[in-house]
C-alpha cells in the first residue's frame, strides 16, 4: 500500500483513469483521453453524489508532476478501516502550475 506523505513529488495518472474501477466519476473530463479537470476541493460527506466538487479547476495532462501537500482524508460513505477503499483517499497537491487542488490517490503515482 502506498502512502503519499506531504513533500513527496507525483505524477498524475490520467489516461483511461477519468473513472474509478467501481464506475465513480474523479473528476472531470478534459478535451482528450489524457486530460482530466480537478477541483479545489472535494466534498468528503458528500461523496459519492452529483455535485461532489468545488471551488476552481485546472486541467492537469497525465504523467504532470504535482507537489503533495497534505492528505485530506476518505469519504465518509467509505470505509475508512477497509484498504480496498484508499483509491479514494484525497491528497490535495499542487500542480505544475502551481494551483492548489484536491485530487483522489487512484490518479496518483509515484514520480521516482
Amino acid at each position: 500500500m502506498i502512502i503519499f506523505k506531504p513533500g513527496d513529488i507525483v505524477k498524475l495518472d490520467i489516461t483511461n483513469r477519468r473513472s474509478t474501477f467501481d464506475g465513480l466519476a474523479v473528476g472531470g473530463c478534459g478535451s482528450n483521453e489524457d486530460e482530466l479537470v480537478i477541483f479545489q476541493r472535494i466534498d468528503l460527506e458528500k461523496f459519492p453524489s452529483c455535485n461532489d466538487f468545488k471551488g476552481k479547476t485546472s486541467t492537469v495532462k497525465h504523467d504532470s508532476y504535482a507537489l503533495i501537500l497534505r492528505y485530506v482524508g476518505r469519504p465518509f460513505r467509505m470505509n475508512v478501516c477497509l484498504d480496498v477503499w484508499q483509491d479514494y483517499d484525497v491528497y490535495e497537491i499542487i500542480t505544475s502550475k502551481l494551483n492548489k487542488r484536491q485530487v483522489f490517490k487512484f490518479n496518483l503515482k509515484k514520480a521516482f
